[in-house]
């Protein structure tokens, strides 16, 4: 059986150009490279005409008809003329409006006219043009249908086992991958212990999307700085700086501000008894309770911290890491646990179930014993003594946002022989000491200046 050819019909039709690809019996191609199947009605309007290739293998262009099945020619009985005749010309010619359209059909390859005329008559209310015979047979049809369906199902095969070849891959790579993630850097998913896959990945962007976001360098500096401004205001309104009657300093409720402070005993004493140093001794005193008891790695009986949190750290310590594991996972467990416990605290602060209110108590006794000597007599009692707890509060406040940001903060004194002789820190420094992805910052990052003082030894 000789291959099919395929057929370009040009002409004019009401003064208008029409070229037409016949590829086969059912399927045409108009300019534009617009494919038209036989079947349901559809209407493609291209160049000012109206195509319309119906079920009946008919195509009828503004109301024309044109039998596609008839436009097609076989090639040539010989096998000479069947190789070189592979594409065929129509020649329309210009039909009256509503007559039939007549083409001629030529060989592109030899030029010589094939004795193939045609012509359909315009379309009634009764009647339809039938095809004719020739183009593919039912059978060769049939059997390139079948090659294709089987071609299709070996290449979505392929396919398929490519993808379950890729997942397996995935998986195995994961797993393999699980006992370095203890030891690896700060990466999100080896933060939480989870191979590198998509579950993991989605629990991880979970996590992030209900952490809050990190606070502005301003909100946390203006906290701090108005801590220090609060303890200043304090001590220049509830206290004198009359002089006072020997023994009137009692120098074992300063040992009770605990150990490591950056002056001694007796020359704190000494600042409390002189009126011209009384107020740098209150300042200090009043600072060093409340920063102090505000550390992470301080005691649960006495933190301002939530309790629970400082008690998990201190057994958290024994953990010997890698410095830079270490960070990670720390950074990220402060804001994580600030995240679910905040309704025990944030809602409702220092109320009747808030485990913080007796170390709160415990911590402005511990003042109130140094300060009460001191205190203007002529002020309400209960008013300084609010006012007093009310400054520790805002510290305990302070020390929890601290505690809820991945990065890492340090409000302490530096080593009293790095200052110089006769100056005293009655306020340290707020010092950033990581940032929220771990990295380390060489100095630490200064976030307020220390409030230093000059005293005579």
């Amino acid at each position: 059986m000789g291959t099919p050819v395929t057929t370009t019909i040009i002409g004019n039709h009401k003064d208008r150009p029409v070229v037409v690809v016949i590829i086969s019996s059912n399927v045409v191609v108009i300019p534009g490279s617009t494919t038209l199947t036989a079947g349901p009605p559809t209407t493609i309007s291209n160049n000012g005409l109206n195509f319309l290739f119906g079920p009946d293998n008919v195509l009828w262009v503004d109301g024309t008809s044109l039998n596609v099945a008839s436009a097609i020619v076989g090639p040539s009985s010989s096998p000479s003329s069947a190789a070189s005749s592979n594409t065929m010309s129509t020649i329309l010619t210009t039909p009256t409006p509503g007559q039939s359209i007549s083409f001629v059909s030529s060989t592109a390859a030899s030029g010589s006219a094939l004795s193939a005329t045609q012509s359909t008559t315009s379309p009634t209310a009764t009647g339809k043009s039938h095809p004719s015979k020739s183009g593919v047979s039912g059978g060769a049809a049939a059997g390139i249908a079948i090659g294709c369906l089987i071609a299709g199902a070996a290449i979505a095969g392929l396919i398929v086992w490519l993808l379950m070849r890729r997942s397996r891959n995935k998986i195995q790579a994961g797993f393999q991958d699980r006992p370095a993630a203890a030891h690896a850097g700060p990466e999100k998913q080896l933060i939480l212990g989870a191979p590198s896959n998509a579950s993991s990945d989605s629990t991880l962007r979970i996590v992030e999307n209900h952490l809050p976001l990190p606070l502005e360098d301003n909100a946390i500096s203006g906290d701090v700085t108005k801590l220090s401004t609060l303890i200043k205001n304090h001590v220049q309104s509830y206290y004198h700086e009359s002089p006072v009657a020997s023994g009137t300093v009692d120098l074992d409720a300063l040992q009770a501000l605990g150990d490591n402070l950056p002056v001694s005993i007796g020359t704190l004493g000494t600042l409390l008894s002189n009126p011209t140093t009384r107020e740098v001794g209150l300042r200090f005193c009043i600072a060093w309770v409340i920063i102090s008891r505000s550390k992470l790695n301080g005691d649960p009986k006495t933190t301002l911290l939530p309790p629970e949190v400082v008690q998990c750290v201190s057994s958290m310590s024994a953990i010997n890491w890698e410095p830079k594991a270490w960070d990670a996972f720390t950074a990220n467990w402060k804001a994580i646990t600030a995240e679910c416990i905040k309704n025990a605290y944030l809602p409702n602060p220092f109320g009747p179930q808030d485990a913080r209110n007796a170390n709160i108590l415990q911590a402005t006794e511990v003042l109130e014993t140094i300060l009460a000597p001191f205190a203007v007599t002529r002020m309400d009692h209960s008013t300084r003594q609010r006012n007093l707890e009310e400054i520790t509060k805002r510290a305990a406040t302070f020390a929890f946002v601290l505690f809820s940001q991945r990065s890492s903060w340090r409000l302490d004194w530096p080593d009293s022989r790095t200052m110089a002789p006769g100056s005293l820190v009655i306020f340290p420094a707020l010092e950033q000491l990581m940032d929220e992805e771990g990295k380390r910052f060489q100095p630490p990052r200064a976030f307020s200046e220390m409030i230093v003082r000059q005293i005579d030894e």
